[in-house]
């Protein structure tokens, strides 16, 4: 009966253990909730509140918040005309590229289709980052993640390096 007992103890202390929450797991999905609380609030600005966030960057245009926020705004409100839409997806997508290569934020894709002079330019940004000799892996992949719709072959060539520079693929 004593061995009975210590084997259960035992056991429900192992289980206890298991179950203790993972501060790693925990700071994931903590921060995927604020992103997207960050992306609800997004979605439901006005018109009024998108140009009035617009002016905010005149004076800050490093605000990284913003730009995400009008990023999602201009892809996803349906609230603007199609020439805003393109135009606002443009403006700080290009901003994004331009400063922020390696970000983890997200950035929409600009068409070639929709958008031929803002994918021209986003190309010509990346095609910039990646001849630079100290690119990164990392915006190796990303560069190449964007060009693999419309540019397969230089994408490839991308996916390419980015695997010399670090085999295992963590970018």
């Amino acid at each position: 009966a004593a061995v009975l007992v210590l084997a259960i103890a035992c056991r429900q202390q192992i289980q206890a253990e298991l179950l203790r929450p993972d501060p790693e797991v925990q700071k994931q999905i903590d921060e995927n909730k604020a992103r997207s609380e960050r992306h609800k609030t997004a979605v439901a600005m006005t018109v009024e509140e998108a140009a009035a966030l617009e002016k905010t960057l005149e004076s800050s245009p490093e605000n990284v918040e913003a730009r995400e926020k009008l990023i999602i705004f201009y892809d996803q409100a349906g609230k603007v005309s199609w020439e805003e839409k393109l135009a606002g997806i443009r403006r700080h997508s290009l901003w994004r590229l331009q400063h922020l290569p390696e970000t983890d934020l997200w950035i929409p894709n600009i068409s070639k289709r929709y958008d031929p002079e803002g994918y021209a330019e986003a190309k010509r940004l990346w095609l910039e980052h990646t001849s630079k000799p100290d690119v990164t892996a990392k915006t190796l992949g990303r560069a190449a993640a964007f060009l693999s719709a419309y540019d397969k072959a230089d994408a490839e060539e991308l996916l390419l390096r980015a695997q010399r520079l670090e085999p295992a693929g963590s970018w």
